[in-house]
């Protein structure tokens, strides 16, 4: 009985008491050849170093990207979710019509919580 399809090309197939087992990984209790287990591992620790570099690279091309960007003016992270109409809006609400907080909240869809942040943030106009 085959565990896995065993017509590919990474398949190892081995013979257990006249049982086909073909498997990707190692089949449990059989052992690779020391050299085997030391070539594998001489691979993926190629490829992990490989990987690591162009991480790297990565990370430094969006760096010196980012710094042209903020000088043009793009701003970086989520959209507010309230506008300063609104939240002028929700000022007046809250102070002058004494609603509170929350029902304010629920009628422009956002959580108590972020208007609250909201308000915290932006200057009151005079």
């Amino acid at each position: 009985m085959t565990t896995t399809n065993p017509s590919r090309a990474a398949c190892r197939q081995r013979r257990h008491g006249g049982n086909t087992l073909a498997s990707w990984y190692e089949p449990h209790g059989v052992r690779q050849p020391r050299s085997v287990a030391a070539r594998s591992h001489m691979v993926s620790t190629a490829f992990a170093g490989i990987a690591d570099f162009e991480r790297s690279l990565i990370v430094e091309r969006t760096s010196a990207g980012r710094i042209p960007a903020k000088a043009r003016g793009v701003r970086f992270g989520p959209s507010p979710a309230l506008s300063a109409a609104q939240i002028e809006n929700a000022r007046k609400l809250i102070k002058d019509e004494e609603k509170p907080v929350a029902e304010v909240a629920r009628l422009l869809g956002v959580h108590r919580a972020t208007l609250c942040r909201a308000l915290a943030d932006a200057p009151a106009e005079a």
